[in-house]
């Protein structure tokens, strides 16, 4: 009875030890989040001017989206300064992530674990950009020349932020397909043969992923379908590099 009980004890401390060092990690992403949230606080009305850009370029440069709550102002300076917060600390929580998971890896698999959170991060802030720089002033402006046909442009602060974070932070984890993919492969779920014959299906389910995470119109979805797919090429042919280079070395 005490060899069971010295068993369960042992099955225990490893999982108590895991949960702390996984608090710990979380610890420090939260602090990291804090401390660039009162930053980016503290600038608020210019992160807001900034993100406003696309809307002034088609709109004019004087124009400002109003406001029809007396507490909006503040609330979306808040959810701005979080999202900026959010986006800024990408790097530490990313190598907390890393840091969790190293002691349960192989040299190889730490390599491997080490390089994806690095692209991880980069393609985060890849798709970031590229929804900011291209997607967003084409999205804008079909969408308020579709609607000054029989309307007049009344935005408001919250929805125009609540429509770009949607958008932002949809293009940031889309753009985490091929790392997605390619870990896949590398834990033998998948092989260059099963994603050739899945492509008729990846097409589908591109629109399908791009309507769930943009606003209702076609630009925003197409132009987030399109980088899914062209992602999927890319991890497909990464996925038949990294086989290949498998069978080489088991020669």
């Amino acid at each position: 009875m005490s060899g069971m009980r010295d068993t369960e004890t042992l099955n225990v401390a490893p999982l108590v030890q895991h949960f702390a060092e996984l608090r710990k990690r979380l610890l420090w992403c939260i602090i990291a989040i804090i401390c660039f949230f009162f930053c980016a606080f503290s600038f608020s009305a210019e992160l807001i001017h900034l993100l406003a850009a696309p809307l002034r370029s088609i709109l004019g440069e004087e124009y400002l989206p109003g406001f029809k709550d007396v507490a909006e102002p503040f609330m979306v300076s808040l959810r701005v300064s979080f999202l900026t917060a959010v986006i800024l600390a990408s790097p530490l929580w990313f190598y907390q992530i890393w840091r969790f998971l190293e002691p349960a890896l192989y040299i190889r698999e730490r390599r491997w674990t080490l390089l994806s959170c690095i692209f991880s991060w980069l393609l985060f802030w890849l798709g970031i950009l590229f929804c900011f720089l291209i997607i967003l002033p084409f999205t804008l402006g079909f969408l308020i020349d579709w609607g000054q046909e029989f309307a007049v442009v009344d935005l408001t602060l919250r929805g125009y932020v609540s429509f770009l974070t949607l958008l932002l932070l949809g293009f940031g984890v889309i753009f985490q397909l091929p790392l997605v993919l390619i870990w896949l492969s590398l834990l033998e779920l998948i092989q260059a043969r099963d994603l050739r014959k899945a492509r008729r299906y990846v097409i589908l389910a591109c629109f399908v992923v791009s309507a769930l995470l943009t606003p209702p119109d076609w630009i925003s979805q197409v132009g987030m379908a399109v980088p899914i797919y062209i992602l999927y090429e890319l991890a497909a042919l990464a996925v038949l590099l990294l086989e290949r280079k498998r069978l080489q070395d088991a020669l």
